[in-house]
């Protein structure tokens, strides 16, 4: 699987495009490779555990104001209620 990955990437000159081209290419391939032996109803949650896995690493990590604890929280739980009777 990996060595197909690193077949599949982007051919780069500078070492530090080609480490990410390889990193595109291997999150990728272990993303499919994964999601083909999940039940349909655990695509979902693998689906959002990786994109929240990618977006809080570089190079592709959010900007600092986006990727506190709290953002995460009411993205994945939703806006708090205010309604006291619904806690």
């Amino acid at each position: 699987m990996f060595e197909q990955a690193i077949d599949r990437a982007e051919p780069a000159e500078e070492v530090k495009q080609r480490v990410i081209n390889l990193i595109d290419s291997i999150t990728y391939s272990v993303f499919v490779y994964t999601t083909r032996g999940l039940f349909e109803r655990d695509k979902l949650i693998f689906t959002a555990q990786m994109t929240f896995l990618v977006s809080t690493r570089p190079p592709f990590s959010l900007p600092p104001a986006y990727s506190s604890g709290a953002h995460w929280r009411i993205a994945v739980k939703g806006k708090p209620s205010t309604d006291r009777r619904s806690v």
